[in-house]
């Protein structure tokens, strides 16, 4: 028996009219936990799909306030949430998309100390983190707590996703290894830093595309404050990542499809070019 109810037949016929979702797969959407780190640019697109999506309960984690400085690719704010916490203000927006799903607000940063914490009763976590050190901390707490991490990063005119530690896949520290960083990177081993990015990692990923490094250093997580330092960002850039990792996490929820596991996917908007690229 159905447990959607008339309303929510309605909502997302669209979904139900998908022969690899159809009901039941709305409904494993309905049971669904998903835990997304960071509100940003592209925590914003993801958690405004998979709330429309139907997922029944998503949590977002995020220290900072929304600044003026997020305003021009963080979709989910506008100019009245400036100074206003992100995690909470993206929670009351996301009940107003989508009043069937449980939103629940964590203000704080990601960190070896809290991770099992706030992962514990997630079934998938989306990685929108804004630098390196945290998507180490990412990766170890998923891979500890047996469940898959979608990553998603930007820089400039490039984006990647994946989906990392999926069924004895690829992990983020296989895909970057944390020794491939810079001496200088070590500062962010306090979580939240943004800072430049390790040159000359992704060309052995990554062949032929004109980028040497991975993406995703934005603004320091400590103060909500844009680092001077911090790569510039295309502002529909996060959209279109934010957009593939939410698929993913429709299509691991529902079983539809081939996973973006063991490969990258790798958005070149500035020359046009979309790679997938086996890891």
């Amino acid at each position: 028996m159905s447990t959607l109810t008339n309303e929510e037949l309605i909502r997302y016929q669209r979904h139900l009219t998908i022969a690899e979702i159809g009901g039941k797969g709305q409904e494993l959407l309905k049971k669904a936990s998903v835990l997304v780190i960071g509100a940003g640019g592209l925590g914003s697109p993801v958690l405004m799909y998979l709330a429309a999506a139907g997922v029944g309960r998503i949590g977002i984690v995020d220290s900072d306030e929304v600044t003026t400085g997020n305003l021009q690719r963080q979709i989910l704010y506008e100019t009245g949430d400036v100074t206003r916490p992100k995690a909470e203000t993206a929670a009351k927006k996301l009940r107003r998309i989508n009043p069937h799903t449980e939103v629940l607000a964590y203000p704080v940063r990601f960190t070896e100390e809290n991770a099992g914490r706030l992962m514990a009763g997630y079934d998938i976590a989306v990685d929108c983190c804004d630098n390196y050190s945290t998507r180490y901390v990412l990766c170890d707490a998923t891979l500890k707590a047996g469940i898959p991490m979608v990553y998603g990063a930007v820089r400039e005119f490039m984006g990647q996703a994946s989906v990392l530690n999926y069924r004895g896949g690829p992990t983020y520290r296989d895909l970057y290894p944390e020794d491939m960083l810079p001496e200088r990177e070590e500062r962010s081993v306090a979580p939240g830093v943004g800072s430049s990015v390790p040159p000359g990692v992704e060309s052995s990923v990554a062949p032929g595309v004109g980028s040497s490094v991975p993406p995703g250093v934005e603004s320091s997580a400590a103060t909500g404050v844009e680092s001077s330092v911090a790569p510039g960002v295309t502002g529909p850039l996060p959209g279109i990542i934010g957009a593939v990792q939410a698929c993913e996490v429709i299509k691991i929820i529902t079983g539809a499809g081939e996973i973006l596991s063991g490969r990258l996917f790798q958005a070149d908007m500035l020359n046009n070019r979309i790679d997938i690229i086996t890891l």
